[in-house]
């Protein structure tokens, strides 16, 4: 992190946003300073070790509702200097878009909460031993006959906001992870998947053993008979990766009804039909969620954000809730951190109750099959049959359908939360009512 190292620097692009406005003008500064580095291993050598960083600074120019954005890949005060003049032009030759302006307020720094000091002593040679040491702990599994991937990850990173109204927020964050993913001989395939993860501030808290038995234990979810599931509506459990996948849909729908873009909510705050016992948060202060920050986009200080709640759509994206995708684009509303509970209770309460439905454990490509207008969603699914409260037969390329009104109005979810390495968390949920299609009716 070398230009963005110190607060000398930082200091620095402080005093020249402060003096910079002219007229009406306010500014800010977007600064993000990123180092990454992954290792990938098989066979016990190294398949490949990548690093890769980026640096920038974007600039926003907001001149009477009218908005200039500019970006430079350079942290010298000269470069952020040519950004801000032409973001001046880019404003002048704007059209108006409201009365918006950069926010105030006291900022935050914060170098302490979410970094680790031991990150710094990680060498390359610990980011090796701890993939070959992954690697070591998933061959051991009594069915893997292959490895997709196996790898280890850190970053650290700085992000700092400064506006001509005096806020400065900055923030340093270190992350490390071990991600595999292997390939099984269970008795319905012998081509099964199963995932393993494990994130923390610093390498010397990833436990490969743990990761290794998160994929066995998909693998072993997978090792029954393969049987069928015949079509019509079903009561489904989805895991927690799909509801984080599923999350990620509402919480776009969400930023799409705040800036006044057609979704499936909008009209209906406060009309919405969810139990009073849901619960939809967006809360970037965890710091087990990957999106954990202090502030948002525009610096603003981040809380807790109930979106749902009392049986209703309580709130919209509101200040603090603003994303970016990186420094080359400017701030808008979006979510980075939900969770989502409603009336929760052991994972294991779901099945005693369920005479007849699915278990929907993987999707080829959940991302996809979401129709954030109507709310309507259809996927494609592998996962497990339940017959009278057990796990039956293994089924696959099964198609599942519904809305996510429906969903939100009558899911429940288990006291399982989990956050993934990117994402929002997940967790066990059980939703009547949908339907599935078998692979015969999908040809």
């Amino acid at each position: 992190m070398a230009s963005l190292g110190g607060d000398d620097h930082i200091a620095a692009l402080a005093a020249l946003v402060m003096a910079a406005p002219s007229g009406r003008e306010t500014i800010e500064f977007f600064i993000s300073d990123t180092d990454n580095a992954e290792v990938r291993v098989r066979d016990g050598r190294v398949e490949s070790f990548r690093r890769s960083g980026e640096r920038g600074v974007g600039v926003r120019l907001v001149d009477a509702g009218r908005v200039g954005y500019a970006w430079t890949t350079s942290l010298s005060v000269g470069a952020v200097d040519e950004a801000l003049r032409l973001a001046r032009r880019n404003a002048q030759l704007g059209a108006r878009v409201g009365a918006g302006s950069v926010p105030s307020g006291s900022g935050i720094i914060d170098h302490e909460s979410l970094f680790d000091e031991r990150f710094r002593s990680v060498s390359d040679d610990d980011r090796v031993a701890m993939a070959l040491e992954q690697e070591r702990a998933v061959r051991s599994l009594r069915n893997v006959v292959g490895l997709d991937y196996c790898s280890y990850q850190d970053s650290i990173s700085r992000t700092t906001v400064v506006n001509s109204l005096g806020l400065t927020s900055s923030a340093t964050r270190s992350q490390c992870s071990l991600d595999v993913l292997v390939i099984g001989d269970v008795e319905s395939t012998s081509n099964q998947t199963g995932h393993g993860y494990m994130k923390a501030r610093s390498a010397q808290d990833l436990r490969p053993d743990a990761v290794a038995r998160m994929a066995g234990q998909e693998l072993d979810f997978f090792d029954a008979p393969a049987g069928q599931v015949p079509s019509g509506p079903t009561v489904a459990v989805f895991s927690p990766r799909i509801v984080s996948v599923i999350l990620g849909h509402i919480g776009r729908a969400l930023a799409a009804d705040t800036t006044g873009r057609a979704s499936f909510l909008s009209c209906a705050e406060g009309e919405v039909p969810v139990p009073s016992s849901l619960l939809l948060v967006e809360d970037r202060t965890n710091p087990e969620a990957a999106g954990a920050l202090p502030f948002d986009a525009e610096g603003v200080r981040t809380a807790p954000l109930r979106l749902y709640g009392s049986g209703a759509v309580t709130r919209k994206l509101v200040a603090g809730t603003a994303v970016r995708n990186s420094y080359k684009s400017p701030p808008t509303p979006g979510t980075r951190a939900l969770w989502l509970q409603s009336d929760p209770a052991p994972a294991e309460d779901f099945w005693s109750g369920i005479s007849d439905g699915v278990m929907v454990m993987s999707a080829p490509d959940p991302f996809s099959g979401f129709n954030l207008t109507t709310g309507a969603f259809s996927f494609g699914f592998s996962g497990r049959r339940i017959m009278n409260g057990r796990l039956g037969s293994v089924v696959r390329n099964i198609g599942i359908s519904g809305t996510l009104q429906g969903l939100l109005a009558s899911c429940r979810t288990a006291n399982d939360r989990v956050w993934p390495l990117k994402g929002h968390a997940g967790c066990t949920m059980l939703i009547p009512g949908l339907v599935v299609s078998s692979a015969s009716d999908i040809a």
